[in-house]
């Protein structure tokens, strides 16, 4: 008795390399910050920089799943106001 080719089906061929969209938004933010840097004194982008470097903290000490619960928990508290 043989056993059939379980293996027949199996693609071994490299998937087509492209740009994800998570790579294309990072790299678009990336750009943006360098415009901004170059455009805004820096004083300024100093003040614009520090609510969103601590979102970015705060989010990164709960992880992205309850950092963004909390997040949309609080937006609909205040539309609620």
């Amino acid at each position: 008795m043989q056993k059939p080719n379980s293996f027949k089906n199996l693609n071994f061929q490299r998937m087509p390399w492209y740009l994800g969209l998570r790579l294309i938004v990072v790299a678009a933010a990336l750009v943006i910050f360098m415009l901004a840097w170059w455009i805004i004194p820096h004083e300024f982008l100093f003040f614009l920089l520090v609510p969103a470097l601590a979102v970015i903290l705060w989010a990164a000490s709960y992880g992205w799943r309850i950092s963004l619960s909390i997040l949309l928990d609080w937006l609909h508290y205040i539309e609620q106001l």
